[in-house]
């Protein structure tokens, strides 16, 4: 990926993580699939079991692309001052 794109990339997911409605689409979504998990009886079948590790992979997910986002804030933000520091250094 040339550095541009992944400046670009990183400034992109900083507005995504800027937006109210997205983080409280990743709240809700966390605080729903919490008390799913919280109000689920572990019986033992293979039913509930099933349902528990759905909702742990959906919690797992929503976590991983708030996660993503923030990788890309991070590396958009080093390519920037990488670029920063190779532009002061031709000016020199």
């Amino acid at each position: 990926m040339a550095r541009n794109d992944a400046v670009d990339r990183g400034q992109s997911a900083q507005r995504l993580l800027d937006d109210p409605l997205l983080q409280e689409s990743f709240d809700a979504i966390e605080k729903d699939v919490v008390n799913a998990l919280a109000s689920l009886t572990l019986t033992g079948s293979a039913e509930t079991e099933a349902q528990a590790l759905e909702l742990t992979r959906a919690l797992q997910a929503n976590r991983r692309l708030r996660s993503k986002l923030w990788n890309f804030v991070g590396h958009g933000k080093l390519e920037a001052r990488s670029e920063d520091l190779a532009g002061s250094k031709k000016r020199k």
